[in-house]
């Protein structure tokens, strides 16, 4: 009951929040990514007011534990939606690729290559070719998510002042 009023809640959250709608399957992997990381443990999820993102503020027994980002990045012909959550210092705790629209490129998705972003913040350089290591045949893909996750990890650390 608890996991379908969270679904609920962040459904109904994105229609008003977003540009786009995510799936389902793109929420539910959201709620297992938070329930994976803190073991379970009861978080509590605010949403942050944001133009450019849905936010969240994740906290447990009112501790704030981390931030959640879920935005969109371009790949060859479409966009792909994704998932960054922060710790409370604004280091990447997990990403995901919530959903993949392109015939091609998909490979963005596996957790071997998004693990590479683990642990990084904002003075991480985060390049393509230098930090993170691309993936052949997926290059546009690779680098678009790349960018975009620098970009959320810098918007996210300039509005909760984290340095």
């Amino acid at each position: 009951m608890k996991t379908l009023m969270l679904t609920l809640i962040l459904f109904t959250s994105f229609g008003f929040q977003s540009d786009f709608q995510l799936s389902k399957s793109a929420i539910k992997k959201i709620n297992h990514s938070i329930e994976e990381i803190w073991n379970g443990s009861e978080i509590t999820r605010e949403l942050i007011q944001d133009n450019k993102y849905h936010i969240e503020k994740l906290s447990l027994n009112h501790k704030i534990v981390g931030f959640m980002v879920v935005g969109q990045a371009p790949s060859k012909f479409m966009q792909f939606d994704y998932m960054i959550i922060y710790n409370e210092n604004m280091e990447i705790m997990e990403s995901q690729i919530l959903v993949y629209r392109e015939e091609y490129g998909g490979e963005i998705s596996s957790k071997r290559w998004l693990r590479q972003f683990v642990g990084l913040n904002n003075q991480s350089e985060m390049k393509l070719s230098s930090d993170i290591v691309g993936i052949s045949g997926a290059t546009i893909s690779c680098n678009s998510a790349t960018v975009s996750f620098k970009q959320a990890t810098s918007h996210m650390t300039r509005k909760f002042n984290i340095n």
